[in-house]
């Protein structure tokens, strides 16, 4: 199972478990539409529940944001 999902205090909680590589991308993007759209409106969430394959940065890039919050319509 690449990506499971659940509830969490109104939250949509999408947990994604591997990596999915190059050539899965397209359908991870797709399944995880799906699950947003499919219980909209709620707010999301997306967990990489994954072991970690490089550091993160200590801050962003110039001018931009560590994290996002959008909504899907």
């Amino acid at each position: 199972m690449m990506l499971s999902h659940s509830i969490e205090h109104g939250v949509l909680v999408i947990t994604l478990h591997t990596d999915p590589g190059i050539g899965q991308r397209a359908a991870l993007s797709q399944e995880i539409t799906d699950r947003v759209h499919a219980y909209s409106p709620l707010p999301v969430v997306i967990v990489l529940d994954m072991p970690e394959v490089g550091a993160l940065p200590s801050a962003p890039p110039s001018g931009r944001s560590a994290c996002a919050i959008t909504s899907v319509s």
